[in-house]
């Protein structure tokens, strides 16, 4: 019983791991999506539902089609040119904000059928910035244990407690 609890345990971790977390701020972000069987004649297509229209980004034979695009990713989406050709149909999204974190799906269409390849959680995260105030206070308690360390090492200096000894050694040869 033990064993499948662990189990249990392992698995909702390795879930939850699923999700790719990165901070607002950094140049770009790497959305994986990759497939071996490439239809005939396909359109690749990145989406968000939660948004309208939801289209983030659409790739065909011809190449990019961008006129759905959801105008919040306008000029920071991406694919590699020859992605319909070898089946890496990652997605970079540069300049990631905050409001980018969602569910985003790749799918992909020919011949009337469309096959959801993934779907991944992106989070964008604020950067932590530790306040000044923070700093402030880091400091004078810093300052207050040194005071303190230099007030209680003077006073056994002075109750004779404490004995500064230097001590010169010379080596002849």
């Amino acid at each position: 019983m033990k064993m499948f609890v662990v189990f249990v345990i392992l698995l909702h971790v390795s879930q939850h791991a699923s999700a790719l977390e990165v901070y607002e701020g950094v140049e770009s972000v790497l959305l994986i999506c990759k497939d071996t069987s490439v239809p005939f004649d396909p359109t690749l297509m990145w989406t968000r539902h939660d948004l309208n229209p939801p289209i983030v980004h659409e790739r065909n034979d011809a190449g990019d089609e961008l006129r759905a695009q959801n105008q919040r990713y306008r000029r920071r989406t991406s694919m590699k040119t020859d992605s319909l050709r070898t089946g890496d149909f990652s997605l970079t999204l540069r300049n990631p904000i905050t409001s980018d974190s969602g569910n985003y799906t790749c799918t992909i269409t020919a011949f009337g059928n469309t096959r959801t390849l993934s779907t991944l959680e992106l989070q964008v995260k604020e950067p932590y910035i530790f306040p000044a105030e923070a700093w402030v206070l880091l400091s004078i308690l810093i300052i207050a244990a040194t005071v303190a360390l230099g007030v209680y090492l003077w006073k056994l200096l002075k109750k004779g407690m404490l004995c500064v000894c230097v001590c010169f050694t010379c080596m002849s040869f």
